[in-house]
């Protein structure tokens, strides 16, 4: 094993191309310090950037400051509480990050779990399945399996061609598209504020408001939620249930429970399908995830709600006129308070145009 320390500034960029897998790391100090075999890397330092290539694996830790570009890595790549910003272009493997600030993936060919992201995320496309928590602001362009996302800000569009579970804090934007091939399970508490347009392609829109639970044979609802404001379109291939109850909520454990006791009400009946899916299909994703050495953060360690059936449909398609850069920037801007919710969308409009 060789370990190198690389002075950087923090007007020198970052680069790395890796054949192998790849893990960066936070570091206090301000030099960049590798840790790779023998004869593995080499590193081209320059005014403007530092590069590093490596033919193997390769462990980064990196300075407090400074921009990171990850032009490709062939293996997977671990991010683990890095204060710098984070751009990947390419990931052939499996993407897995627990503390970063900003972070911009291009692509991502297999599966991503990402945690505890302060400011933004935005994927372009990930191949497998999205498992994310603590996130600020997520925009997510293609997810080619499932999304499965707890205490995220919804930055922008997401597109998931399988089943989306999903609960987010706020929409930062004025304009807001969640798109599902297959079911969607959204959970929606009463401090939030949005106009709420509901599109299931199955006619199957289940309500679980205020301790009432309803059920409508519909392709579309409309609903505001508190004292309205951003525009929330949710849209699936299969069946969609929107709920006001936390992740978790212990009124949520008491109707399985009068169901394991052959007692249930008609929601307990509905809760306890949805309850089955999820257990089955999330439980497995999250296990096949764990026993790859992925990192899984606990989204819920005993899921109480699941999706109905599985009907698999087309997702749409996402917008194009903007590009990620612009996006980002627009993103960071909304962020640091430099302009409001209303401001980015019109500028993201006339970007579009």
């Amino acid at each position: 094993m060789v370990v190198q320390s690389v002075p950087v500034n923090e007007a020198q960029k970052m680069y790395f191309r890796v054949s192998g897998d790849l893990i960066l790391e936070g570091g206090a100090a301000d030099d960049l310090t590798l840790h790779g075999g023998r004869g593995d890397f080499r590193v081209e330092q320059m005014e403007s950037q530092v590069a590093v290539v490596c033919s193997g694996d390769l462990r980064a830790v990196l300075p407090d400051k400074g921009q990171v570009v990850v032009e490709r890595a062939s293996g997977s790549v671990r991010v683990q509480g890095v204060s710098c910003d984070l751009k990947m272009e390419r990931v052939s493997g499996d993407l897995n990050v627990d503390g970063a600030e900003n972070l911009w993936v291009e692509q991502v060919n297999g599966q991503a779990v990402v945690r505890n992201v302060r400011g933004s995320l935005l994927l372009g496309k990930v191949g497998g399945d999205l498992v994310g928590e603590d996130i600020g602001t997520l925009t997510a362009s293609r997810v080619g399996g499932d999304a499965c996302l707890r205490q995220v800000g919804l930055g922008g569009d997401l597109y998931c061609s399988g089943d989306l579970w999903v609960a987010p804090t706020q929409c930062a934007l004025s304009t807001v598209k969640l798109t599902a091939g297959g079911d969607a399970m959204v959970h929606l508490l009463p401090e939030f504020n949005a106009e709420v347009q509901l599109n299931s392609n199955e006619r199957e829109i289940h309500l679980n408001f205020g301790g009432q639970y309803s059920e409508l044979n519909v392709k579309q609802h409309l609903l505001a939620l508190g004292v309205g404001g951003p525009q929330l379109t949710i849209s699936t291939g299969g069946d969609l249930m929107l709920t006001d109850q936390e992740w978790d909520d212990e009124s949520i454990r008491m109707h399985l429970d009068q169901a394991a006791a052959g007692q249930p009400g008609p929601m307990g009946l509905k809760i306890e399908k949805f309850d089955r899916k999820m257990r089955g299909k999330i439980g497995r994703k999250l296990g096949r995830m764990a026993r790859k050495g992925l990192f899984v953060p606990p989204i819920p360690p005993e899921p109480k709600m699941g999706f109905g059936p599985l009907r698999r449909g087309v997702p749409a398609e996402p917008r194009e006129g903007v590009s990620s850069e612009e996006r980002l920037m627009v993103l960071q801007m909304l962020q640091e308070g430099k302009i409001n919710a209303e401001q980015a969308d019109l500028l993201l409009s006339a970007l579009r145009s």
